[in-house]
């Protein structure tokens, strides 16, 4: 017997016999059918069996699961009653006309709406057993132009509203939300510092003043004018004055100083600082006070033996020496090839070494280029420069040529012709009561950038090289010749009036 042919029945020929009720069964696969007994007081089910069959139970409490069978015309119920089929049917499926779709196992619980007018029964294949959460077919209804409804064919309609800033509108397939409020542009006047805070519609805008004053924010000046001690400042193009700066303060500025002189604000007035003429002197700040230190003037002197014009002190010196040991004529100490950018500079209390204190750190960096950029002293090598340049103090246009305009850096021939002239003291002594009055500075080690030998021997640096090294004119009590130094040595510079 095939099970889903008995499930379609057309129902209209249907007469149910009731028996006693039976007790209740698990069954699946539900189908609601009619009942067409005199009163039609009672709806039945046809429902399968977990056993393959399929059987009859009513929707009240006084019906009971039954199990049908078919034989010809004829379907029977297992409690004896028995249900007619329409007339010549031979009980096959395949003779029935308008069947609808197949019922499978676990279709749901079908309503009346499923039974077609020839008495069949429709099958929807509800998987979930809910009919209430099917595909719904959906439409645009008529809306109000500020609402539109979303009609659902069988649940409750979605009503959408407009609101402050959002429009809408609507064809029968379509909902268009439109942005009615698009962005504000706001200007804000006046001073002061201005923050706006808040979401669309509503808006907050706070303008704080910093400093607690409108007067003093920035302008556009387009106008100066100097009225006496006064400044008139016009902040528009319409020739009013909208400001006025006080200059009484600067009235006691020196109109023109002197070449060379220079002002500083004394805290009270402005004060000149006189030029100085020391050649290679530093400015320094003494108890406050600008004050030209070190340095050398250009003062002539001849030696009529040699007939050469020499500069009358060291670079640096203060004086003329009044003695082979006047520490105020020591000068500084350069490094050969360097020019008078603050590595040479000590300061002498006394005339020994002790009492020298170099003005420049020292640093073990050897320089890449002909000025290092700075004024330390650089020890360690043979050369503060990593690849020597043997141009450096060649002639009055040497590249670091320290010598006032016009002066050089004497050579080793040059120095030979004034130690020659020297005749019964070939040494310190000798160096002294020259017409140039060396004295005895010492020099600046190459290895730690110490001061060593002052007040006892003169070292004086020549534009001759030698090799890797340079050549120098060295003196002390017991005599006086030229020799070979490492170039990154501290030595007397005299210079020679080219």
């Amino acid at each position: 017997m095939n099970g889903k042919q008995l499930l379609l029945i057309p129902l209209l020929f249907i007469g149910i016999v009731i028996g006693h009720a039976q007790p209740t069964s698990e069954f699946e696969g539900k189908v609601k059918i009619t009942q067409l007994d005199a009163d039609n007081s009672a709806d039945s089910l046809v429902v399968k069996l977990p056993d393959g069959t399929l059987g009859l139970r009513g929707a009240n409490s006084i019906t009971s699961f039954q199990v049908l069978s078919i034989s010809n015309d004829t379907i029977f119920l297992s409690n004896g009653g028995l249900i007619k089929l329409p007339a010549g049917f031979d009980g096959a499926f395949g003779s029935l006309t308008g069947v609808p779709a197949d019922l499978a196992d676990g279709d749901s619980v079908l309503t009346d709406a499923n039974i077609t007018a020839l008495g069949y029964i429709k099958s929807p294949n509800d998987a979930d057993k809910d009919s209430l959460n099917e595909i719904q077919d959906l439409s645009v209804a008529a809306g109000t132009g500020t609402t539109s409804v979303i009609d659902i064919e069988d649940g409750t309609d979605v009503t959408i509203e407009a609101s402050t800033g959002l429009s809408i509108s609507e064809t029968t397939s379509t909902i268009t939300l439109t942005n009615s409020a698009p962005d504000q542009t706001v200007t804000i006047t006046g001073a002061g510092i201005s923050m706006a805070t808040g979401t669309y519609p509503t808006f907050t805008i706070t303008s704080t003043e910093v400093d607690g004053s409108v007067t003093n924010e920035l302008q556009t000046v387009d106008k100066f004018t100097l009225n006496g001690d006064s400044l008139e400042l016009s902040l528009a193009n319409d020739g009013v004055v909208d400001n006025t700066v006080d200059l009484s303060m600067y009235k006691e500025l020196p109109a023109s100083p002197s070449p060379g002189e220079m002002l500083y604000w004394d805290g009270a007035a402005w004060t000149i600082v006189a030029a100085t003429v020391n050649e290679a002197a530093t400015l320094q700040m003494i108890g406050g006070v600008p004050t030209w230190v070190g340095g050398t003037s250009v003062t002539d002197v001849l030696n009529p033996t040699t007939g050469a014009i020499w500069m009358d002190r060291n670079l640096g010196a203060i004086q003329v020496a009044t003695s082979s040991s006047d520490y105020l004529a020591y000068g500084d100490l350069y490094q050969w090839g360097r020019a008078s950018d603050g590595h040479r500079i000590i300061v002498w209390s006394s005339s020994t070494a002790s009492d020298g204190t170099e003005q420049s750190y020292e640093t073990a960096a050897q320089s890449s280029s002909d000025t290092p950029g700075h004024g330390k002293f650089i020890r360690g090598f043979v050369d503060w420069r990593s690849t020597q340049n043997d141009n450096l103090w060649q002639g009055v246009n040497g590249i670091n040529n320290p010598c006032p305009s016009g002066y050089r850096i004497p050579t080793e021939a040059e120095w030979e012709a004034e130690r020659a002239s020297w005749v019964a003291n070939n040494n310190s002594t000798g160096a002294f009561t020259s017409p140039l009055k060396l004295p005895v500075a010492g020099n600046r080690g190459n290895s730690d950038g110490s001061l060593g030998f002052a007040g006892s021997g003169g070292y004086y640096w020549s534009s001759t090289v030698s090799g890797t090294y340079s050549r120098r004119l060295s003196f002390s009590s017991g005599n006086a010749g030229m020799g070979t130094s490492l170039r990154a040595f501290g030595y007397s510079v005299r210079c020679l009036k080219d």
